[in-house]
């Protein structure tokens, strides 16, 4: 999500990646498998892209909770997923083993029905 942060803020730039040893900031990250964010987290700014036909579209950056762990209830996980499903016209996951590609393979039949 800082990686999408600095994207965002530096969109002019060629080297908006930043340098390497430049801490992310933003939000709130740890690596491994316990949970980070709890609920829905919604960066508090708006940014305004121009698209190659002149128009202009909003990104908001939304960090959720990871599903299906162990902190999680099914509730809690089918709640959080479908919310950001109703509010997301594009969703990015991270998986991390392969046994949860079939968690996104669910996830991703869940939003076609």
């Amino acid at each position: 999500m800082d990686f999408m942060l600095r994207y965002m803020y530096n969109q002019e730039s060629v080297d908006w990646i930043g340098d390497y040893n430049e801490p992310l900031t933003g939000f709130s990250w740890r690596g491994g498998s316990e949970r980070e964010t709890t609920g829905i987290q919604i960066w508090s700014e708006i940014f305004l892209i121009d698209k190659p036909d002149g128009k202009k579209v909003a990104v908001l950056l939304m960090d959720t909770q990871g599903t299906f762990d162990s902190q999680s209830t099914l509730r809690d996980s089918a709640t959080v997923f479908a919310l950001s499903t109703m509010i997301s016209s594009i969703q990015m996951f991270s998986v991390h083993w392969k046994e949860q590609e079939e968690i996104v393979i669910k996830k991703q039949t869940a939003k076609e029905r």
